[in-house]
């Protein structure tokens, strides 16, 4: 707006003082008339600049409001982004080492089966179900059953050894007595066998068998033993030339318990592990 006055002021005003100075006799009259269709027509030029002037300002000011009310960006995303503005995405293998803040991510952020086998891993193709430590065969059993004449399989190993465990009435007359019974056989003669029972009512009893063959069957744990003790047993087959095959030792741990009741009278449970493969 003031800028549409400093324009009238300039053309206007001067124009108006010319005509002033002129009086009506003037033989200039007549050039005074031009003169105030010039000034008419340059004053409809000012109210139209005038016009022109406002619509500017309020373009400005529009303007004004716009930059001071922030509006989220539209448009194609670029660099690490994919995706249009307001709501890009990260795109695939964007996010390097560098971009991740060191020790930020944890479990939950890894699909475990995605990752590939660790190159250096000797058994990693066995480390899902640990069926081998470190090159050795590693097997939990456990059994539970009540009074019957049927042995029940704890273990096998593909050097020979087997396990099988039984539950059987160890006084035939009443009242009923449970006990239970381990065996040990092997199918490589002239293997070795040691079996330990350690009792808590009773002292320890033990086999030592450096002939142990296909035909025996060696009781760990007989019906005679105390209610409950822990077996240790430790067998290596022999070679094809009857020597004893030092890679091929087989170490069990069980313990055994004999004051169960109904379906688990008798319950056996365990570990071993060894150079073989144990089923």
């Amino acid at each position: 707006m003031l800028g549409a006055l400093a324009v009238f002021a300039l053309v206007v005003l001067p124009l108006a003082v010319a005509n002033a100075a002129g009086g009506s006799g003037d033989p200039g009259a007549s050039a005074s008339a031009s003169t105030k269709k010039k000034i008419k027509k340059l004053t409809g030029q000012v109210g139209d600049l005038s016009a022109q002037v406002g619509e500017l300002n309020q373009e400005i000011e529009a303007l004004k409001g716009e930059q001071d009310d922030a509006r989220p960006p539209t448009g194609p995303a670029g660099g690490d982004l994919g995706g249009s503005y307001p709501d890009p995405s990260i795109k695939a293998n964007a996010v390097g080492s560098s971009e991740v803040a060191d020790d930020s991510l944890t479990a939950a952020d890894i699909l475990e089966p995605s990752l590939g086998e660790v190159p250096s891993a000797t058994n990693a193709d066995s480390a899902a179900n640990a069926s081998t430590v470190d090159g050795v065969s590693a097997r939990s059993f456990e059994y539970a059953g009540a009074i019957s004449g049927s042995p029940n399989a704890l273990m096998s190993v593909t050097s020979g050894l087997s396990l099988t465990a039984m539950c059987v009435d160890g006084d035939p007359g009443a009242p009923v007595e449970p006990d239970v019974e381990v065996r040990a056989s092997t199918t490589f003669n002239s293997s070795f066998l040691h079996s330990v029972v350690t009792q808590v009512s009773s002292a320890a009893t033990q086999i030592h068998d450096t002939s142990f063959n296909i035909a025996d069957s060696s009781v760990a744990v007989d019906p005679t033993e105390s209610l409950f003790g822990v077996i240790t047993i430790v067998y290596r087959r022999s070679a094809p030339n009857g020597s004893l095959n030092s890679d091929d030792v087989t170490t069990v741990t069980l313990a055994y318990d004999e004051t169960g009741s109904g379906s688990s009278t008798c319950q056996v449970q365990g570990t071993a592990m060894g150079g073989a493969d144990i089923n």
